[in-house]
């Protein structure tokens, strides 16, 4: 259930952000380009983040400890943006997304292998489908949601509005919170080593 918490709002406030990017930096002054700039170079950052944790956690399966050093650095990076997230700062705003896209993505390989060795002996594809199909089912009601929110706020550049304020205690509660109280089992490396 921690696993589920961890994935399904981190993936949804991610969701949520990136549809939203333009709307929340087009109220700082900064054009549609540049949002989808920013958006740009969050993706390519958050592919790298990726598969470097990838390959890293596959040479050192330390997968809990993985997990809970990435989602603390995903959520540290997304508050770091949203303090970044004022007029006339294209550099800290271009290099926080950056940061941000790279530390979120990094998380979703730990949180996978978690849940393979969790759930073991299931086959592989039903933990990751339930966490993605979960996922999906939160981010309908939630991008319309925090759509709704930041319109209300108007025109104004705040660095913690309240659709900020919903993506950052969301994920510090059920992001952060849940992956620093999880102490899953490594089944499938248990069972690997009984066999051999």
């Amino acid at each position: 259930m921690l696993l589920w918490s961890v994935f399904t709002v981190g993936v949804c406030c991610s969701s949520c952000m990136l549809s939203l990017f333009n709307d929340l930096v087009g109220k700082c002054g900064y054009s549609d380009a540049t949002g989808s700039v920013a958006s740009l170079a969050y993706m390519i950052a958050g592919t790298v983040g990726l598969v470097v944790t990838g390959l890293i956690i596959g040479q050192a399966p330390a997968y809990r400890s993985a997990l809970k050093c990435t989602t603390a650095f995903a959520v540290c990076a997304g508050t770091a943006l949203f303090f970044n997230l004022h007029q006339e700062a294209m550099v800290s705003l271009l290099s926080c997304t950056v940061l941000f896209g790279m530390a979120l993505f990094a998380v979703v390989p730990c949180i996978f292998a978690c849940a393979v060795e969790e759930t073991y002996p299931m086959p592989t594809e039903a933990p990751t489908g339930l966490l993605e199909i979960s996922t999906v089912l939160l981010q309908l009601p939630a991008i319309p949601l925090l759509s709704w929110v930041l319109n209300q706020q108007g025109n104004e550049c705040q660095q913690f509005s309240p659709a900020h304020i919903i993506l950052v205690t969301s994920s510090a509660v059920f992001c952060f919170c849940p992956a620093l109280l999880y102490k899953g089992r490594y089944r499938r490396m248990e069972a690997e080593q009984c066999d051999g």
